[in-house]
């Protein structure tokens, strides 16, 4: 495998950073998958771009990668055609993962991934095929962290489980490809007990970056799942990111739609991360439905506890959502219903009259929900939250409960 040698330039921009990351033990086996994203541009480089190796090997690089990104058919395929890229023939090593070290702060690696989301991946639309690159970029992500196949499965879906609202806009005609099937990506890590925590976050968004809604949960979730790597969990974590959402939440309602009662009684809860910085209140609403098979009041004062320690010990608060039947709407909702104690984490803001709801006017599904102008506009906003989400979700996730 030819290695990059060249150093990042520490001037260069977060992008050039993350796309030149990219690069690194590039792997000649999987030129032929790099550039199948090529073409779709799901990943965007020039040559120059392949930087500090010898000559002969950056010239074969440069050569093939030229050659097949005009000659290779895009992944997408026409409206109605059903198409299954999950291979694993089709998943190579074709790039390092962000560097996870002993010291990396809670967050560090969130950011990272919210800004390569924000940047290559703008409007990942349930049904299209810029969502189903988004799924292909996780499932690769996960296998670069460290994570196998054996660990991995697609859940598809058919649009005809979704609501109407996806198909009354015009999203389509600017150049958006239509898709019969949406997908979870699943992502299991055993731990010493087969009960089960589900983390649930979903990739699809509006069509516009969508840093917040919901990048920021799905990059909470990599990098948790990246640092499991390195810690003792006692539950099994489930980690499900969900396609589908903005359309009635169809991923995660077909997900535990095809739960088994033994399934669904398995589940200790169930926590959804959305939306992480549409506010600059850090907020965690729990809601259960009593089925007398655990306690509930246990786990809910549990993350009660758990956030009183973690605010104790930090200058970042992490605030309890006052009234659980005023909780904002998500993928969670689709486990409360079927009696699975559920909490959701969000970042909100508050009106006039105190109650926390989503600011006004909106980020979410709006083009200011991209990070570089979120980042511009509320320094540091960004950062705070990740940081303060990272360490609670962990801290809820190896708690014994």
């Amino acid at each position: 495998m030819p290695e990059l040698q060249g150093v990042l330039d520490s001037s260069a921009s977060t992008k050039d950073k993350i796309v030149r990351k990219k690069l690194e033990g590039f792997d000649l086996r999987g030129v032929e998958r790099f550039c199948h994203l090529m073409k779709q541009e799901f990943l965007k480089i020039t040559c120059t771009e392949v930087v500090s190796v010898n000559n002969g090997t950056r010239n074969l690089i440069v050569t093939i990668l030229l050659i097949l990104s005009l000659s290779l058919p895009a992944c997408s395929h026409s409206p109605g055609e059903i198409h299954h890229p999950w291979e694993t023939s089709l998943f190579e090593n074709i790039r390092m993962p962000f560097e996870l070290l002993e010291d990396t702060p809670y967050g560090d690696l969130a950011i990272q991934y919210i800004a390569f989301m924000n940047d290559n991946m703008n409007g990942r639309l349930a049904f299209t095929n810029r969502e189903k690159e988004a799924a292909i970029w996780l499932i690769e992500t996960l296998l670069t962290i460290g994570y196998t196949w054996e660990n991995i499965k697609i859940q598809e879906f058919s649009d005809e489980i979704a609501s109407d609202y996806w198909s009354q806009h015009d999203w389509f005609e600017e150049g958006y490809q239509t898709e019969a099937y949406s997908q979870n990506v699943i992502l299991t890590v055993p731990g010493q007990s087969d009960q089960i925590i589900i983390v649930g976050a979903h990739y699809d968004s509006h069509p516009f970056p969508g840093a917040s809604d919901n990048a920021s949960g799905v990059a909470l979730l990599l990098e948790s799942a990246y640092r499991m790597l390195l810690l003792e969990n006692y539950y099994t974590l489930v980690y499900v990111f969900f396609g589908a959402e903005e359309v009635g939440s169809a991923g995660s309602h077909y997900y535990v739609n095809a739960l088994s009662d033994a399934e669904r009684d398995n589940i200790l809860f169930m926590i959804n991360a959305d939306a992480l910085f549409e506010g600059p209140y850090l907020l965690y609403c729990a809601d259960y439905v009593e089925q007398g098979k655990m306690s509930v009041s246990i786990t809910v004062n549990a993350w009660n506890d758990i956030a009183c320690r973690h605010n104790n010990l930090s200058d970042i608060e992490i605030i309890k959502f006052p009234d659980s039947s005023e909780m904002p709407f998500g993928d969670h909702k689709a486990f409360f219903e079927v009696g699975v104690p559920v909490v959701l984490l969000i970042g909100l803001d508050k009106r006039d009259n105190g109650e926390y709801w989503l600011r006004s006017p909106h980020l979410q599904h709006t083009p200011q929900d991209c990070m570089h102008y979120i980042s511009e506009t509320w320094d540091g906003k960004i950062d705070r939250a990740m940081l303060g989400f990272s360490i609670f979700l962990e801290e809820m996730l190896l708690h014994s409960y």
